[in-house]
Formats: structure tokens, sequence, C-alpha cells
């Protein structure tokens, strides 16, 4: 039996919309997850690439929630059966982060200030294609701003509180050809009409020394074959 030392840095956020929001120590990580009653899968997503220490367990827990088959529940706590009699995994309940609150006009970006996303992946929702191999493309949202790189052209935004989200536009950006790699300006420029179709958005977070931080997050908009599309990112 394996202790972790440190649970707050091994976490799964269950999203209901079938994402799940995964802190494996040094990295965060996208994925998702279906269910048949007790019977659950994993499906482990696009994650941060950061080194962690020799002692991690960085691995073996994501390779465990890879391997889930089945749950249930003893008082509150989740326990997941791995496949192959793998072995059991607990969870303990934390304290629910706050939902993601509204934007206004002192928060156009509903609380993501100062925070830098990474893109991970985009485009019609179950359908999403991560990012070229080779490129970055980042988020930084800053007042009533966001910018970062489109993956060739640094780009530049205005955020405007609509309601229970924020529209992005209008977006200017420089204006440099970028030939390698293949189809970096068509990804480029579908991220940057993305964000001109922004119709929500949505924060996962935890809290880090009594202090909320946002670990990942999701635009939501109508791709151009009037699709519902989603924008997801992890922060840096």
């Amino acid at each position: 039996m394996t202790t972790v030392d440190n649970p707050a840095q091994y976490t799964i956020l269950f999203n209901a919309d079938g994402t799940a929001n995964i802190k494996a120590d040094c990295n965060n990580v996208l994925g998702s997850y279906t269910v048949d009653q007790n019977n659950i899968s994993i499906q482990l997503g696009p994650t941060t690439l950061v080194a962690c220490e020799p002692e991690s367990l960085d691995q073996a827990f994501l390779g465990a929630l890879g391997a889930a088959a089945i749950y249930f529940f003893e008082e509150d706590d989740l326990l997941i059966d791995l496949m192959a009699d793998g072995g059991t995994m607990r969870f303990t309940p934390q304290e629910a982060s706050a939902e993601t609150p509204p934007p206004t006009e002192e928060s156009p970006s509903g609380g993501a200030e100062g925070t830098l996303f990474t893109l991970v992946s985009f485009g019609p929702v179950g359908a999403e294609q991560p990012v070229l191999e080779g490129t970055s493309i980042t988020a930084l949202f800053e007042g009533p701003t966001v910018s970062g790189s489109a993956g060739c052209n640094d780009y530049t935004g205005q955020l405007t509180p609509e309601g229970d989200h924020f529209t992005i536009g209008p977006i200017a950006s420089t204006q440099k050809l970028c030939n390698e790699p293949a189809g970096v300006m068509e990804q480029e420029q579908v991220y940057l009409s993305a964000l001109e179709a922004v119709n929500g958005f949505q924060w996962a977070s935890e809290r880090v020394d009594n202090a909320t931080v946002i670990t990942a997050g999701q635009l939501f908009y109508t791709t151009a074959e009037n699709l519902p599309g989603v924008i997801n990112f992890i922060s840096q």
C-alpha cells in the first residue's frame, strides 16, 4: 500500500460535462471520464510537461487513473478499483472550489486576472484537436484584455462582460508569416476566430496556502459550422 504524504498534490475533479481536471504533483492534466452503473473509465488528455522531483508519484498516479475500472463509496470517500487486480485508489473529498464568478467591470475575466494559460486543444466539443507539435499558443488575462502568442503572431483582444460570460474582440495581431510547422498559420486563424466567437467560460481552481489558484480553463464558442466548440487551457 502506498500512502501519499501530500494528497493535495494528487487530485481529480469530476465535472458534470464528462471532463476531469487532474493534478498530478507538479503537472495539471485535462481528462475525461465515462461511467456505466459502477464501472468507470478515465481518459487522460493534454498535460503540462514539468519535470517533477524524483520521488514524485505523478506517473504512478496517472497510470492508476488510466487503469480505473470500478468505483464505489465508503462513507464520504471515493474508492476506485483498478483493472487486473491492480489495487484500489482511495480519495477523500476536499473543500470544493468556489464556482466560477461571473465577469464584472472590475474583473472582466471572471477571476482569471494574472493567469497565463497554455492552449492544449480546441475545436468542436468531443472532437477537439491538439495544438500542432512545435507550436505554443498562450493566453494571459490582464484587466480588460487577453493577450499572448497565437502560434506565430502575438495578439491582444478586449474583454467585455456580457451577463454570465465575456466576449473577446476586436483582436489585433502582428503580421508575421510562419512556414513551419505545416499548418501553423491555419491553426492560428482558427484559434483567433474561435476567441472572437467566445460565448461562455469556466475555470478550474484549487486552494493553495489559503488562496484560490486557477489550474485550467475552458472557453466555449460556436464554430463556423454552427457547432458548439471548446478551447481547453492549462495554466502555467
